[in-house]
């Protein structure tokens, strides 16, 4: 086997060099974020559209997945957390969010009523990463609201639980609690999703919901 640095590998690795190696990773991936707006105005990125899924992407200055500072690991110098630099020293700012657009095409998908009323409610009563969150420390020690969400997110992408976990960075039986909750709660959504995943196999094709189809093939 070919020695490598791959970060799944280091993680499983308790080794201080490996810890060492993780940290100037993520140390590197701030540089890289910052240091090419040292001296600048305005921060400029080039966005366009993942040809499969439809989803934004950002390049050419890479402006998506900028650490909060706000979550464990993250890294927070000393002038404040990296976030900070992109906002206006004066004027108003203004912030756009799409409000948890997957989760909506989902239940206007799948037709889930019960997905779609949740998602109708405001504040916490609509919050259903807090409310994973709650059953989950139900039987185990909090893991935290972006580990959660990650492994919603991956649970309604159809991930089964160790690969959701490995994404999210939970132990398995934590994702397990997740999906099984999930599973319980919204059984509609995953009747469509199980449908989905069938008729793909049969016609090699899915279609959004504006009719874009995208072939899918066998290796």
């Amino acid at each position: 086997t070919m020695p490598t640095a791959d970060k799944d590998v280091l993680k499983g690795i308790a080794h201080p060099v490996a810890a060492i190696r993780l940290a100037a990773e993520k140390y590197n991936h701030l540089h890289g974020v910052v240091h090419k707006w040292v001296g600048a105005e305005r921060a400029y990125s080039r966005f366009g559209m993942e040809a499969a899924t439809g989803r934004i992407t950002s390049s050419e200055a890479q402006l998506h997945n900028i650490p909060t500072g706000r979550n464990p690991g993250d890294i927070v110098p000393k002038a404040g957390k990296i976030r900070s630099i992109f906002l206006p020293d004066s004027g108003k700012f203004t912030r756009w969010d799409l409000g948890q657009i997957e989760l909506r095409v989902h239940a206007q998908l799948s037709g889930d009523t019960d997905l779609q009323y949740l998602l109708s409610l405001p504040g916490d009563a609509g919050d259903l990463h807090g409310q994973v969150r709650a059953e989950i420390v139900k039987y185990t020690s909090d893991p935290g609201r972006t580990r959660t969400k990650n492994n919603v997110f991956g649970t309604f992408f159809g991930g089964d639980a160790p690969e959701v976990a490995k994404h999210a960075e939970t132990p398995v039986y934590v994702t397990e609690i997740v999906q099984q909750y999930l599973r319980a709660r919204f059984p509609q959504t995953f009747r469509w999703m199980e449908y989905q995943q069938k008729l793909g196999l049969i016609t090699r094709e899915v279609t959004t919901i504006k009719g874009r189809k995208l072939k899918l093939y066998r290796y």
